[in-house]
């Protein structure tokens, strides 16, 4: 493995890994948020409330599921900040998550899904996970690299390389 800022080399466990994390935290947001729903709403606790597209559908249930899945998207972009580190990567790693959760989908259900509503949830979720990922790792890229060791007002920092530079 070479070693050095960002390398280029190809990181297969890396990578399995934080698909494996962003995976399991997608399901742990967006099971934590149905549970709520599902008791707010009366339902029984179900898996397939997660796995069966059916559910998903124009009802005062299926709407708030949606916005379910909308929100734990939106905790998942925090999460891939901090995981994945690197804005050119969001992309690839969201429609991984995506794509993983159609195959467990199909699996549970035997069959692709083919209610329109849950493919428009679906897109509404792969670009909100997108776009707010990419922004906030985009910021985190962003953010100035303090050469010093600990952050100072500018005033500080300003005084403390002027007698550096001084002496």
């Amino acid at each position: 493995m070479k070693s050095g800022f960002r390398s280029n080399q190809f990181d297969a466990i890396l990578i399995s890994s934080q698909i494996v994390c962003l995976q399991s935290l997608y399901y742990g947001f967006l099971g934590f948020l149905t549970i709520i729903t599902e008791l707010l709403s009366a339902q029984p606790i179900t898996l397939a409330h997660i796995f069966d597209p059916s559910f998903i559908q124009l009802t005062v249930f299926g709407c708030s599921l949606f916005i379910m899945h909308i929100l734990s998207v939106t905790l998942l972009a925090a999460a891939m900040m901090k995981l994945i580190k690197r804005s050119r990567l969001c992309l690839d790693f969201a429609i991984t998550l995506h794509l993983f959760h159609l195959v467990f989908i199909w699996i549970y259900n035997h069959s692709l899904p083919s209610h329109w509503f849950w493919w428009f949830m679906k897109l509404v979720s792969l670009t909100v996970l997108i776009v707010l990922s990419q922004k906030l790792c985009l910021y985190e890229e962003l953010l100035p690299i303090d050469l010093i060791g600990h952050r100072k007002n500018d005033m500080e920092n300003s005084l403390e390389m002027d007698t550096f530079i001084n002496q």
